[in-house]
């Protein structure tokens, strides 16, 4: 497995992962995406500078994508989706791991937040397992929510 930058011809195998039922089902926008729109909003995210678009592949198959949107200096906001065919093997946690590691040296990064539909019982645990601290819940999207947060040890340098 290896990790890295999204990139355009990244479109299409992300397309697919978005639009899995069950992502599209945990996701605070559950609607099919539709292509065009799809490509527009991959665009913009590959090319802005306040985002990290993290890609997993076993090889040559996306496995998951970890995207970090920065909304303070040292702040940013995660999401993850996983493949249907590696779900519950326990990477995702060595994913995270390993994009939170490359987000705070990108970016020296504090802490970063997680957003979750309180149904989303497989996410909660996920989060926590992953080190983050639940927070609070807030109504997100017009979703019950919970707020994780990770912090980064502070650093002495």
């Amino acid at each position: 497995m290896f990790m890295r930058i999204a990139r355009r011809e990244d479109v299409d195998s992300v397309y697919n992962l978005a639009n899995d039922p069950i992502i599209r089902q945990m996701s605070f926008s559950s609607n099919h995406i539709a292509y065009e729109d799809h490509v527009r909003w991959f665009e913009k995210k590959i090319n802005d500078p306040n985002c990290l678009f993290y890609l997993f592949f076993d090889g040559i198959n996306l496995v998951a994508q970890i995207r970090f949107e920065r909304y303070s200096y040292d702040s940013a906001e995660v999401s993850i989706s996983i493949a249907l065919s590696y779900r519950g093997q326990g990477l995702a946690k060595d994913f995270m791991a390993e994009a939170l590691a490359a987000a705070c040296a990108k970016w020296r990064l504090s802490e970063v937040r997680a957003l979750v539909k309180v149904d989303n019982v497989a996410s909660n645990k996920f989060f926590l397992k992953c080190g983050f601290v639940f927070e609070k819940i807030i109504n997100h999207k017009g979703y019950e929510s919970n707020v994780y947060i990770y912090r980064f040890k502070a650093r002495t340098s």
